[in-house]
């Protein structure tokens, strides 16, 4: 009997170490995408990974004529800490969209996992579309094309999620080179950038956003 209770505490010893190992491993990882970026574009970003349940995903933007250069978190957190994040987020934002939301101003609205990197022209009704978020007020948003699961939002969001945009500023802030010379914008924000953060209580996940275009 004592036997197995040391190679029960020596397994779960080990699993624990195997995890706080991967914690740190993402943790530091994190720190040093995070690097990259100005302080300004990152400071709604969490400090550290540590508190977090699961990472469901991260990207990166580094290739403009790909994408758009920006930093995208996607993660898991308990009830209570995401109840919190939520309530700081709303508290901070100066939009704040949900599905039922029309007309939104979204980075790269008309480009799918199939024909990103090809450039393509406007209808004429995508670009009355443009034109009439624009003339709504409405602040740019990501195209989330990297989550996991499909949805019909034009964010590409499931539906139960709701984005708070902390800051959007139309304008040139990376080096004009590395701009994206198309991402079907309205003309008063082909260049500019957002950061937010999106949130799905019913998932407990929470999206942190920055992008320059």
């Amino acid at each position: 009997m004592l036997l197995t209770i040391l190679s029960f505490a020596c397994s779960h010893k080990a699993e624990k170490k195997t995890v706080d190992d991967w914690h740190q491993y993402i943790d530091s990882k994190y720190q040093q995408d995070k690097s990259i970026f100005h302080n300004r574009f990152i400071d709604h970003f969490p400090k550290d990974l540590h508190p977090i349940e699961e990472l469901i995903f991260s990207t990166i933007g580094k290739y403009p004529e790909i994408e758009n250069v920006g930093f995208i978190l996607c993660v898991k957190y308990t009830k209570k800490t995401l109840n919190l994040i939520d309530q700081k987020a709303n508290d901070m934002c100066i939009r704040r969209y949900t599905n039922t939301d029309t007309c939104l101003l979204v980075l790269n609205k008309y480009v799918t996992k199939e024909n990103i990197g090809f450039k393509r022209r406007l209808s004429s009704k995508e670009k009355m579309a443009l034109l009439k978020a624009s003339k709504m007020e409405r602040v740019p948003i990501p195209k989330f094309i990297n989550y996991p699961s499909e949805s019909n939002t034009e964010y590409r969001l499931p539906e139960d999620y709701t984005l708070y945009v902390i800051e959007a500023k139309s304008g040139e802030f990376w080096e004009n080179k590395y701009l994206m010379k198309d991402a079907m914008m309205p003309e008063e924000w082909k260049h500019g950038y957002s950061k937010g953060i999106a949130v799905s209580t019913r998932r407990l996940e929470v999206i942190y956003w920055f992008e320059i275009w």
